[in-house]
């Protein structure tokens, strides 16, 4: 049972929005060094942090939302075409010790406490964990399908077309979906971060506020929300035998070559080679698969009607729907050195994959891209609390941190 309540929110400024403070990087690129060159960085020296975020509330960019509330949340923004989508969201309180809540995706294996410091000096909640529920009526948006005819709380527009519009809903609104969230199968996905930091701070904040973190919440069957195909890049020793890799992927798969052009990838090529791989993708369980400096790369397919090789059974069948799920288990772990086995990089646009080819390097770099993973199956997953790996599911677009915060006004009670 999914333990909801109504939170208090800090809102940007109408007329002094923040939209430099949103941070709507992907898990993988938050992990890398702060870029420091954009944002407060005249107040913080290293922006998009729950510091900037402290001296955006200190500066007056935020305001509160008068009182505890369940709020409504529809965004507008635009996908490759210029063709304009809408996704519905709730904005609630999620207890991360009380909720009963599993993440569907493995967190990082980057250690945590780093963030966690960040949060409990900056008193901060930056926001941005988000939760699928699947709704199969879609009852709460039939019950706030009016709202978008009144006025909303907060209007929003990003430099990239983006909008925002947010509506707080009456006492009894809120208490019919909290009810209804409540006995919805739900799962955390995403940016995880936040919730395991609010988790392992439960209980340092005083004050009256209820202990919590901002959550989004999403239906899953809600076509505006996307979940992305992504490519993972494994930077391999330069000693690595691909010649064998390779034999050893014919043994175990069928094959299909294309040439990307060597040493750089010529992107045109890699555009039809993805596109392939997403059209095969739609009714079989299809990779694609390229190394740094070969000429060729390969759809890798499993064979119709069989299980992935090195995939045991006591991996669920539903599991093996999601593409990351195999090959970690088929081909990483059975053909990369065990320091090489985690993705040094995930990156949610495949179409990157050539500029990150383009320089030269001492490691082996392989790229493997994954299809968009099918969002059945995912309430499923999280009651058998299975956790697929990590970077599996990438909801696009990201919530933001930073578009809503939550700050603990009193310090520290430890």
């Amino acid at each position: 049972m999914t333990q909801l309540f109504p939170i208090d929110l800090m809102l940007p400024r109408h007329e002094s929005a923040p939209v430099f403070c949103l941070d709507r990087r992907s898990d993988s690129q938050r992990r890398r060094a702060p870029d420091g060159a954009e944002g407060l960085s005249a107040l913080i020296a290293t922006p998009r942090t729950p510091a900037s975020l402290a001296a955006a509330l200190d500066s007056g960019f935020y305001v509160p939302s008068d009182g505890p509330g369940v709020f409504l949340h529809r965004e507008e923004y635009r996908i490759e075409g210029g063709i304009t989508k809408t996704r519905w969201g709730v904005i609630a309180g999620l207890d991360p010790v009380l909720g009963e809540v599993h993440p569907v995706v493995s967190p990082p294996r980057e250690p945590l406490e780093p963030f966690v410091e960040q949060v409990r000096a900056a008193g901060v909640d930056p926001g941005g964990t988000t939760l699928l529920y699947r709704d199969e009526e879609h009852m709460i948006e039939k019950l706030v399908d009016a709202r978008g005819t009144s006025d909303p709380l907060l209007a929003l527009e990003e430099p990239d077309g983006s909008q925002h519009r947010v509506w707080r809903l009456s006492d009894d609104e809120a208490e019919v979906v909290l009810q209804l969230l409540a006995h919805c199968p739900s799962t955390l996905v995403g940016d995880l971060s936040v919730y395991r930091a609010m988790a392992r701070l439960a209980g340092e904040f005083g004050g009256p506020q209820r202990q919590g973190t901002i959550v989004h919440c999403f239906n899953q069957r809600d076509f505006g929300v996307t979940l992305a195909s992504c490519a993972h890049l494994f930077d391999l020793p330069s000693e690595f035998e691909v010649n064998a890799f390779v034999a050893g992927l014919y043994s175990d798969f069928e094959i299909v070559e294309f040439n990307v052009g060597a040493p750089e990838v010529e992107p045109r090529a890699w555009n039809n080679f993805y596109d392939m791989i997403r059209t095969e993708g739609i009714t079989q369980k299809v990779v694609g698969l390229c190394v740094r400096g070969i000429e060729n790369a390969y759809m890798v397919r499993v064979p119709e009607g069989q299980r992935p090789p090195g995939v045991d059974d006591s991996v669920p069948e539903s599991a093996i729907e999601y593409d990351a799920e195999w090959v970690y288990r088929s081909i990483v772990d059975r053909y990369f050195p065990p320091d090489s086995q985690r993705a040094s990089d995930i990156l949610v646009e495949p179409r990157r994959v050539p500029e990150c080819f383009m320089h030269p390097c001492d490691h082996r770099r392989v790229s493997v891209v994954l299809n968009p993973p099918p969002k059945r199956h995912i309430p499923d997953l999280a009651g058998l609390k299975w956790q697929l790996p990590f970077g599996t599911i990438q909801v696009r677009p990201v919530v933001p941190r930073g578009l809503f915060l939550r700050s603990f006004a009193s310090q520290p009670s430890v």
